[in-house]
This record gives structure tokens, sequence and C-alpha cells, in this order.
């Protein structure tokens, strides 16, 4: 009876006659990226898991239907460090680039190893939005605005980057609905259920079209 996405997907392929059994990996607070992962906890921050070592072994070798929406907790994660100084005295924009290299290659492996485990399972891969332009990042400084908007940006281009046979990935960067302010919750960061409505009914869209849109190259929402 969950709101979130994943439970409102399998509602909607249940109701359209289809049989399923929902598995939901998910974990609070959990960043895709094992680099990420470990930069941040070197820093300080608290996080629980990682998708590659925490959450891609638990995934059944029958899955059938694998969703992987990540990036965001990296995002923030990655910017705590650079608040931290893990940039030093390297260039900001070259260490973020960096890092979104570092990012690409961990999400390269995390696809091949879903799809070499899970051989008959259809991905569908979610970007993210820009998120220096979501309510959250309001109160930041200009200068992390625009790391931010650099990381976000440089996160969905590697997750583009997965499209491909038995791939789609759904475009939340260049998707204008994804910055209206009233689909997230009082943390600014986080859906609400209208939010949540809006991503399940776009991954149900991408199962159910058969010519569903590959995600856009450039678009006036990658820059603030």
């Amino acid at each position: 009876n969950g709101t979130g996405y994943v439970p409102r997907i399998a509602r909607t392929l249940r109701t359209q006659a289809h049989t399923v059994t929902l598995l939901n990996l998910g974990i609070p607070a959990a960043v895709l990226s094992p680099t990420i992962y470990q930069l941040a906890r070197s820093r300080g921050r608290d996080i629980p898991a990682n998708f590659f070592d925490h959450e891609l072994p638990l995934l059944p070798q029958t899955a059938t239907l694998v969703t992987i929406f990540g990036g965001g907790n990296d995002a923030n994660a990655l910017g705590f460090a650079i608040q931290q100084g893990a940039a030093g005295t390297t260039d900001l924009a070259t260490y973020i680039d960096t890092q979104v290299r570092a990012y690409g290659s961990d999400f390269d492996r995390l696809t091949q190893r879903v799809r070499a485990w899970a051989t008959g399972a259809f991905v569908v891969v979610l970007n993210l939005p820009n998120l220096a332009s979501l309510p959250y990042s309001a109160t930041l400084t200009l200068r992390d605005r625009q790391a931010l908007q650099r990381i976000a940006v440089g996160f969905s281009r590697e997750a583009n980057r997965q499209q491909g046979p038995g791939v789609v990935v759904i475009d939340l960067m260049c998707d204008t609905r994804m910055y209206q302010s009233n689909i997230y919750s009082s943390d600014g960061f986080h859906p609400n259920d209208a939010g949540y409505q809006i991503l399940g009914a776009e991954v149900v869209k991408a199962l159910t079209t058969s010519s569903y849109p590959a995600p856009k190259t450039s678009c006036p929402q990658m820059t603030l």
C-alpha cells in the first residue's frame, strides 16, 4: 500500500492483468556508486549502503523488470565531500568531472552486472533532474549550486549512456514537471505523493510504449 513510485508501478501493472511479484531493494540514504560511498564515508558522512555492494547481490536471477533510480544521494554526498575539502587544490570543475566519470564507470558496471545476472530482465533507468533547481538547494551559495548542477547534469549524462538493447532511460532532467515545487515533500528533495505518482506513471509508460523516446542530450533545464 505504499505511495512511492515502486509500489505504484506494481499496483498499476496488476490492474493491467500482469502478475507481479515485487522485491523492493531500496535502502534509504544509499548511494549508487561504491566510489562515492568510500569518498563520502572517508569525509565523515554516514552512508548506510551502495547499490553495487549491498543491493545487487540480492537481485533474483529470475527478475523480469529492474528499475534503477540513483544518483541523488550520490550528488549530495559528493557535494558534502567537496565542502569538507575533498577537492583540495584541484580546480573544482576538473575535480567534479573526474568524480562524474568514476560514477559513470560504476553505473556501467552495475547495469552490466544486472544484465548478466538477470538475463531476462528489462531495465528501466531514471536519470536525475537538475538538483540545483530543486527547492532544497535554494539556500545554497551560488558556488555550491553551480557545483551541484555540474554534478547532477554529469550524473544524468552517465545514466543516459545506459540506454540500449533491453535498457530504457526515463529523462527526468528535461521533464518540466520535475521542477514544480509542489511535487516535493517538506525537505525539498524527496518527491511527495504527487511526485511519486509522476515517476510511477512514467515508468509504466516506458514499459507499455513501443517507441518510448530516448533522453535528450540538451535542454534549458540543464542550466540555472
